[in-house]
């Protein structure tokens, strides 16, 4: 799942079994690693990332965003966040377009984002917003980030 060009059908698929790999009913190591065969079906990743849990640090403006898959950092679109203050869509809200996300060239399920001094200031000058769990929420859209098979994540309205 790191690495989207490998095995991209099953034409391009091959299996090969390393020395010792595999062991015979008599238990004798298996030799012959120099065969490789073409598999006969794969299946293709289609399960969606989903966020499912998020922390915020006020004072130094970074949301860690924890998702149930791996996902491509570099494919993160902040455009699509927004802060809330409370679970439902009508509270206080910040939109987080500017925000900066790192690291960008990793996949795994952590994304990390950092607010501007901008955000964070308007933010810090909101008193019904992000002040305690009770007034964080966020909302994400669709395919705000890819997994490693090209999956969009799936859109969380309020967590």
């Amino acid at each position: 799942r790191n690495m989207p060009p490998l095995a991209p059908a099953v034409n391009y698929t091959f299996l090969s079994a390393g020395t010792g790999l595999v062991r015979d009913l008599s238990n004798q190591i298996y030799q012959n690693a120099t065969i490789a065969l073409l598999v006969n079906n794969s299946t293709t990743d289609l399960v969606k990332p989903m966020l499912s849990y998020f922390t915020f640090d006020l004072n130094q403006g970074v949301l860690i965003f924890t998702f149930s898959k791996k996902v491509l950092s570099s494919t993160f679109n902040t455009s699509g966040l927004i802060l809330l203050g409370s679970n439902m869509l009508s509270g206080p809200t910040l939109f987080l377009a500017q925000a900066n996300v790192s690291p960008t060239n990793t996949s795994s399920p952590v994304v990390t984002v950092t607010l501007p001094t901008s955000d964070l200031n308007a933010l810090k000058a909101m008193s019904n917003i992000a002040t305690s769990a009770n007034t964080t929420f966020i909302t994400m859209s669709a395919g705000i980030v890819l997994d490693p098979a090209g999956n969009p994540s799936v859109a969380i309205s309020s967590l």
